[in-house]
């Protein structure tokens, strides 16, 4: 691509600013008065003299301030004039089989001097085509790491051009590899003895270094590059994270949303205006500060005022790229959850009271800020209350069931409700066993302690919790000071039982003999969690460790269907979407972020939505519950620095001739005009001052 361009080809609008000194001209003009007087002849041959002189000046002053004018913005348009060059090879004796391959990634999208690269490519790939022999046979590969769309070498080239005239560049990350030996393969099967593969992208640094020639032996095609923006810089600012986080101390409408946006350029700003926008409108705004090649995090803070399924976006101006300046995130925020305790060993002594630490546990700031609604009742309640306006029950350390209490209880768990189960000395193991058989892990044998009578005695002897499920949704909010403190609980008392291996159970914790200490049974829609000691200081410290506070309220949100985390939140472009947990539901119905929507099925409890190229939300229901992802571009896009010469160098396979390294590492040549441009503008200033004094 040769000829005359502006790096700043908006400036040239300013040029209409060179007419101005015209227009007030022409509105200034007076006309002159007529006056009669008897030496009228002789003043009139000498007026015309001089007015034909003064005219002369002053057209004279009039052009130089109008180029004056129009000199400002073409200098801030920067042209600059490049040579026409075609861009195929000059060593080459005869016909070439030749395969294009387009870099169709979304830093293609980006703009440099008014265009974005992708339109400066499509035009690369037609001059390339005018200007390679008749006799070539030339081929065509669009690559993504989404999509490889390949046109074998032949010399009808409508297809290609056709297929030139509707690419468009894509939202996936770059993955030219794959693409470039496809290239070889299909120029390879060609029967033309010359093998050429010109490869036209933006070189950047992060999908162009591959660390070894894609091409290897005596039979390789030669590789060309065609850097499209000659190794130029292209600064970009783009918003690389977005997520969010409700405190375990606040309610459950109340949630903090933090943002971070990267700066891949080498100068800082300040002041960057970033938006939260929620359903499309603004949520909250604020301004952040970017290193050079650094990040910044902006942390907002939201109270909703109704539950639901919510679709979040962070945004900042629009710069080189558009496609990274927004991210979006969908918030699954709900309402408070309805707790009903059962409390088996009440006292009016507070400190001994069953609930006395698991009640603050759920509700620490009082249940005006707290995601739970507490009622707590005594164990002769139990079959009087009404469970339809219940999302968890817990029955901590209930001596023993009536079979109609134990019936509602199972009828409640079978139909979606949450059961947490604790023991403790006065539970009746055999009651448990013979009415509550279905919903446990298996038969209760009876409590065992943690060493001999006379360690217990002294308090020496304890057993440890241990082995964690860290994969389980509860646990992936601890961090390593949280779990440790869970590891430090000194339990010396707890419940054996026998498992059951008809029962589909899941161990979250053990202790360190191997017994297990929480164990999750699911049981027809709903789940049950059995913690084999008690929530109080009976039978161990548990309850006034740290973890003890989000064990509780974590187990608590999972049990009633709720998860305190926003797993998979955000979704890469290209990434899968698993959802387990489906139950016998036959199929999902899954609405697109177009609007439209796809019927996928599910097989053993779970449905897969494979390489999601559409960019946003993505809704569905799970168990008649309201679930979606986001779809956002992978961050590795937004950094536009170009690859080094050095690691272009070893791009290039073994054999390269030197003529095409030479094209490689020598950038088009170029002449600016800003320079010659500002020396005119001081000539015409100067002029113009001379011009004026010699009016006067």
């Amino acid at each position: 691509m040769g000829g005359l361009s502006f790096h700043n080809p908006a400036f040239l609008w300013g040029m209409l600013l060179a007419g101005l000194p015209i227009i007030l001209h022409l509105l200034n003009r007076r006309r002159a008065l007529r006056w009669s007087f008897s030496a009228y002849s002789f003043v009139m041959k000498s007026h015309k003299r001089l007015a034909r002189r003064l005219k002369i000046k002053q057209l004279l002053l009039l052009l130089l301030r109008c180029l004056l004018l129009g000199l400002i913005p073409l200098a801030l348009a920067r042209p600059y004039w490049k040579p026409p060059q075609a861009p195929t090879v000059a060593d080459d004796q005869g016909p070439a089989a030749r395969m294009i391959v387009l870099d169709a990634s979304m830093s293609m999208r980006a703009e440099m001097d008014g265009q974005s690269l992708f339109g400066r490519a499509i035009a690369r790939a037609r001059t390339l085509l005018g200007n390679v022999g008749r006799s070539d046979a030339v081929g065509l590969c669009l690559a993504d790491a989404l999509h490889l769309d390949c046109i074998p070498p032949g010399f009808d080239r409508a297809d290609v051009l056709d297929k030139l005239e509707h690419a468009q560049a894509g939202l996936g990350t770059t993955d030219l590899l794959s693409a470039l030996e496809q290239a070889r393969v299909l120029v390879s099967q060609h029967p033309l003895e010359r093998k050429r593969v010109h490869l036209i992208g933006d070189f950047t640094r992060t999908g162009y270094d591959w660390g070894a020639p894609p091409f290897s032996g005596e039979q390789a095609p030669a590789l060309l590059f065609h850097d499209l923006r000659d190794g130029r810089m292209i600064p970009n600012l783009a918003v690389t994270d977005l997520s969010a986080s409700r405190s375990v101390f606040s309610g459950p409408l109340e949630w903090t949303f933090s943002v971070t946006v990267s700066n891949f350029s080498d100068q800082p700003r300040t002041r960057l205006p970033l938006g939260l926008f929620y359903q499309g409108e603004s949520l909250a705004s604020g301004f952040v500060d970017v290193d050079a090649q650094g990040s910044a995090v902006k942390s907002f803070s939201h109270r909703f005022e109704e539950p639901g399924l919510l679709s979040m976006e962070a945004r900042i101006g629009n710069d080189a790229l558009p496609d990274d300046n927004r991210r979006s995130l969908i918030l699954d925020v709900q309402g408070q959850t309805r707790v009903l305790l059962c409390n088996g060993q009440p006292s009016t002594v507070r400190h001994r009271d069953e609930l006395f630490y698991l009640r603050p546990a759920l509700s620490p700031a009082g249940e005006a800020r707290s995601s739970f609604v507490v009622q707590e009742i005594t164990s002769d309640q139990l079959l009087s209350a009404d469970f339809s306006k219940t999302d968890v029950l817990a029955l901590t350390q209930v001596a023993a069931l009536s079979a109609e209490t134990a019936q509602a209880i199972t009828a409640f768990v079978q139909q979606g409700g949450g059961l947490f189960v604790s023991l403790g000395p006065s539970v009746d193991a055999e009651n448990y066993n013979s009415l509550l058989g279905p919903l446990l892990p298996g038969r209760l044998r009876g409590e065992k302690a943690a060493g001999d009578a006379l360690a217990l005695e002294h308090g020496e002897a304890s057993a440890y919790l241990s082995q964690f499920d860290y994969g389980h949704p509860v646990f992936r909010i601890f961090d390593d000071s949280t779990a440790q403190s869970l590891y430090q609980a000194k339990i010396h008392h707890y419940y054996l039982y026998d498992p059951d291996p008809r029962q589909g159970k899941r161990i979250w914790l053990r202790y360190r003999g191997g017994q297990p200490a929480v164990v999750e049974v699911p049981f027809g829609k709903g789940r049950v969690v059995l913690f084999t000691s008690t929530v109080d200081r009976e039978w161990n410290d548990l309850c006034i460790q740290t973890g003890f506070l989000p064990l509780m309220q974590e187990t608590f949100r999972y049990l009633s269907g709720v998860s305190g985390v926003q797993t998979r939140h955000s979704l890469k472009i290209g990434e899968d979407w698993l959802l387990a947990d489906l139950g016998s539901q036959p199929s999902l119905r899954v609405t697109m972020p177009d609007g439209q929507t796809e019927t996928v099925e599910v097989v053993d409890g779970e449905a897969r939505l494979d390489a999601l190229s559409q960019r946003g939300c993505y809704t569905t229901q799970r168990q008649g519950r309201p679930i979606g992802a986001c779809v956002n571009p992978d961050p590795v896009e937004s950094d536009l620095t170009p690859l080094g010469d050095e690691a272009r160098q070893g791009n290039l396979p073994e054999g390269t001739p030197e003529a095409f390294q030479d094209r490689i590492n020598q950038d088009e040549q170029q002449v600016e005009y800003a320079g010659l441009i500002l020396l005119l503008m001081l000539l015409a200033f100067l002029s113009e001052v001379l011009v004026i004094r010699w009016i006067d």
